[in-house]
């Protein structure tokens, strides 16, 4: 679209809009959500703001085919944006931290892990029964969170 005059651009972005509504189930989709709209400003505007917006309505899912040893692709690790940071500093890509762990992983583990022996001396005391979250939800609803999200959850759909 680049090169093309502004008013072209939101014409196709428009038009982009209306084709992607044809898979939108309007019986079923939360009544107080303009997917539409939202998607429109998005194309029109090219702003944060009207992403944040669509963000803030909306739930992101992400999804990668998993790679091992038998269809590692080099070319996809490449692009990969999902990288952890070891304790050295170095950058590896997931794709490879967990394609081939006794490159990376396995060694990272063993420096830096402790043995059940070693982690009770360094947590005397400790108890997994007394450190275990305990839900208690009535002081869950009570709270002020809890209140500001759910309060108005019934004209959500």
């Amino acid at each position: 679209m680049l090169g093309k005059p502004s008013w072209e651009r939101k014409l196709i972005a428009a038009k982009t809009a209306l084709q992607v509504t044809k898979y939108i189930d309007k019986q079923k989709a939360p009544k107080s959500i303009n997917f539409e709209k939202l998607l429109a400003n998005i194309l029109i505007k090219h702003s944060y703001s009207a992403l944040g917006a669509f963000h803030v309505k909306t739930l992101f899912l992400g999804m990668m085919h998993f790679m091992d040893e038998y269809n590692y692709d080099i070319e996809r690790v490449k692009r990969c944006v999902i990288h952890y940071v070891q304790p050295d500093g170095t950058e590896v890509p997931f794709c490879t931290f967990n394609v081939f762990p006794e490159i990376y992983r396995d060694k990272v583990q063993e420096a830096y892990s402790y043995s059940p022996q070693e982690w009770k001396k360094l947590n005397p005391g400790w108890s997994y029964e007394k450190d275990k979250y305990h839900r208690d939800i009535q002081k869950l609803e009570s709270g002020e969170a809890y209140k500001k999200t759910y309060f108005n959850i019934r004209r959500y759909w």
